[in-house]
């Protein structure tokens, strides 16, 4: 019989085996159409973009007035044209290269960008222009820019005659990765990666788990270990199992993208598949054997105890509900009491006793409330009034200081209710008392923490520093400290040089990067009371300054300059200079214009109705010397001279 139960579960195990790894298989397969579906449509919308450039009738015209003509007009139409492909497409870059590859136009503002389309890429766009329909290049890696990329070529025709090609440029990180990478339930080993054959080894856009490789440098030889991956270049499809590149055995998933010659290759370790189902399944089938034998010698201990627990019921269960009660009570840290308004007393039990810090069984409620903190006695000698009259005060919360420890001061709560004693028929007060300080303190906490949140909605998360709600928060409290005070306010304008060319170049993770640092050099030169830089937008910063004028402003602002120059950040993209550089506006109020101001319309409207207008008008004057000292050179700080005018 035992061997018989030994071949049940036996059997009853491996079919429950199987059933996870069809199970695991399908969630496999489910996986990779899901990323495969993602990649597809990934793909075909760069077409379906590209495509819609090639039938644009009126952008192949335009471009045509302005290669035969140079048709200035034209070229913008052509440019806005690209540059809301960009924006919309979400492309790091839109140009317009000749049949010889040399980029004429893109879509940033400025003089267009400087280069050419990468050798790698030069057979695509000619296969473009040849067959006059859209062609996608493989990915690929380039010095031309700071991060893998794909490229998407729209041949453009002026009737018969080639005109030349869109070029559509989207970086890999930001646009491809993120629809394999993820893996969307938990696992310690799974990863998808897209892989395809060129010559004898199989090239990886992301590589495999373990190996440390930036995208497109991890390759594999077809001609070593039958891997998964060179199994899914050779012919196998569906679910299968091999082993990975380091030799772990895996089980995988591979199926070809459509329209490409790819392969979107999933695979997870068998090992992380069948650890929790083998030791899930031994436990629950271990239970059942142990349960039986439990039972058996259980039924034998029941019979003989049986007369000797039907004796001992009744006490086992009176004494069990006492404990519990008190160990619920210990627990909940709460003590009860019983007030007899007649007498004035109040009968405490011993962890009643324990909180208010008393040795007596019974207490004066005169003494009862010389315990409560000075601050809540007048409330409780009037509650104590209530409750001798016989009124019912279900719930309280106050402090107090404990008889063996006066300088500490604790918060309780008390429940209580009227009831009537049968032994005398008076009336009594009955209820429980808890220690709640430290939910008080719990209490105070999360309120610190609500009001640390509250501040964190003012600071930009990319940059650490303010951001434009704290700004114009500042802006309109210090103004009008100003206008009492008749005392100056000076604002900054900064904007990086070329930062839209540095994105384009070295990509927005770059670009954010970049931020970060800039923000970071402008924070270290304010300190006083009341300065403040916050992010204004994009790669505009502002600086607000109390109590500066304008000869003080104008020095800050060109130490800041100085200290953006140091960080030395490479920008090959910029015309200005060959590190990231910024152009700094500075305006400031003078105290006469802000006393005169004040005296002119006090008398007619409230304070906060001129503040605004003071404000807006600084804004304007320091971004209109921002926008001089762009004109001038960019690289530089400028003083508005009109800020004399400012309140006039």
């Amino acid at each position: 019989m035992l061997l018989g139960l030994i071949a049940w579960l036996h059997s009853v195990y491996i079919e429950r085996e199987n059933r996870h790894r069809h199970q695991a298989e399908r969630e496999l397969q489910s996986i990779n159409q899901l990323q495969l579906q993602a990649v597809v449509a990934w793909r075909l919308q760069s077409l379906r973009d590209a495509s819609m450039l090639v039938e644009d009738d009126l952008l192949a015209a335009a471009l045509g007035q302005w290669v035969a003509q140079g048709d200035v007009l034209a070229r913008e139409r052509v440019r806005d044209r690209l540059r809301t492909l960009k924006e919309l497409g979400r492309y790091t870059a839109v140009h317009f290269v000749d049949p010889q590859g040399a980029v004429q136009l893109s879509s940033q503002d400025g003089s267009g960008w400087q280069g050419g389309v990468p050798a790698t890429e030069i057979a695509a766009l000619q296969t473009a222009l040849a067959s006059a329909e859209v062609v996608m290049a493989e990915p690929a890696s380039d010095p031309t820019f700071a991060f893998p990329f794909a490229s998407v070529f729209a041949p453009l025709y002026d009737g018969e005659t080639p005109l030349g090609t869109v070029w559509l440029v989207q970086d890999l990180r930001a646009g491809l990765l993120p629809l394999v990478e993820p893996w969307p339930t938990p696992s310690q080993t799974a990863r998808s990666s897209i892989v395809w054959r060129q010559g004898d080894v199989a090239r990886y856009l992301n590589a495999p788990r373990g190996t440390n490789a930036d995208v497109l440098q991890y390759h594999y030889p077809l001609d070593g270990k039958p891997t998964a991956v060179v199994q899914a270049l050779a012919g196998v499809r569906g679910v299968f199992y091999a082993r990975d590149e380091q030799g772990r055995a895996v089980m995988a998933m591979a199926s070809p993208v459509l329209g490409t010659h790819w392969m979107l290759v999933s695979a997870v370790e068998v090992a992380e598949v069948f650890a929790d189902v083998r030791r899930r399944e031994f436990f629950a089938l271990a239970l059942p054997v142990s349960l039986l034998l439990l039972a058996s010698g259980g039924v034998f201990a029941v019979v003989l105890r049986r007369g000797w627990r039907r004796e001992r019921s009744l006490m086992q269960a009176l004494q069990r509900n006492l404990l519990w009660l008190e160990g619920a009570q210990q627990a909940a840290a709460i003590g009860h009491f019983s007030i007899n308004p007649e007498q004035g007393l109040i009968q405490m039990s011993a962890l009643c006793r324990q909180i208010y810090g008393v040795d007596r069984e019974t207490l004066a409620l005169g003494d009862w409330l010389a315990l409560i903190d000075p601050e809540d006695q007048e409330r409780l000698a009037e509650v104590a009034a209530r409750l001798e009259r016989g009124e019912e005060v279900k719930r309280l919360q106050y402090r107090i200081r404990p008889a063996n420890d006066p300088r500490a001061l604790h918060w309780v709560e008390v429940w209580s209710r009227p009831v009537r004693d049968e032994a005398d028929g008076g009336a009594r007060l009955i209820g429980v008392v808890q220690d709640i300080t430290a939910r008080k303190a719990v209490e105070a906490e999360l309120s610190e923490h609500r009001a640390r949140l509250e501040a964190q909605l003012r600071i930009d998360p990319l940059t650490g520093v303010a951001n434009r709600r704290a700004l114009d928060e500042a802006a309109s409290f210090q103004l009008a400290l100003a206008i009492r005070g008749a005392s100056p306010l000076a604002l900054l304008m900064i904007d990086v040089d070329h930062f839209k060319h540095y994105n384009d170049h070295y990509g927005h993770v770059a670009g954010d990067e970049c931020l970060k640092a800039v923000a970071a050099a402008l924070q270290a030169h304010v300190g006083r009371a009341g300065e403040l830089v916050a992010r204004y937008g994009g790669e505009e910063f502002a600086v607000l300054l109390p109590l500066s004028d304008g000869r003080a402003a104008l020095a800050l602002a060109q130490r800041m300059c100085t200290s953006v120059r140091r960080l030395k950040i490479p920008h090959a993209a910029s015309t200005t200079a060959s590190c990231v550089t910024v152009s700094v506006g500075v305006a400031w109020l003078r105290p006469q214009t802000v006393a005169v101001e004040y005296a002119r319309t006090h008398h007619a409207v409230a304070e906060g109705a001129t503040a605004w207008p003071l404000m807006q008008q600084l804004f304007e004057q320091a971004d209109t010397a921002l926008y001089e000292a762009k004109r001038q050179g960019r690289n530089r700080a400028l003083l508005n001279d009109m800020t004399t005018d400012v309140a006039t």
